[in-house]
């Protein structure tokens, strides 16, 4: 694990064939808070991302359905547009993109029958 600014930390990801981890539910944002938990570096980056139009998205492009902010938070609108994950409660939080984080991918696996 080391730290690095979002988009660096966005291609590693997409270098490894996933992207920045996305929770869509309450469900994987808890997944995601038991893995952060037992590591090391606190407060990784996650996929989303504060647009021009001042509100966030995830790395597909899409507006998300679930978040999971820290009260009072998001709260930097002209200078916080990326978001990192709390290790302490599993909450979010939008920060600088150019601040060095740790950051936490995601892949999707593709299952196939076969007949």
């Amino acid at each position: 694990t080391y730290k690095t600014t979002w988009f660096k930390a966005r291609a590693a990801c997409q270098k490894l064939g996933g992207d920045l981890a996305v929770p869509i539910n309450n469900k994987e944002n808890s997944a995601i808070f038991k893995i952060v938990k037992q590591k090391s570096q606190p407060n990784p980056f996650i996929g989303f991302r504060r647009h021009k139009d001042n509100k966030f998205y995830t790395v597909q492009g899409v507006k998300p359905t679930f978040m999971k902010w820290q009260p009072g938070e998001p709260n930097g609108p002209n200078h916080e547009h990326c978001v990192q994950f709390y290790k302490s409660d599993g909450k979010w939080n939008d920060i600088p993109c150019s601040h060095q984080n740790s950051f936490i991918c995601q892949r999707h696996l593709i299952k196939r029958k076969y007949s």
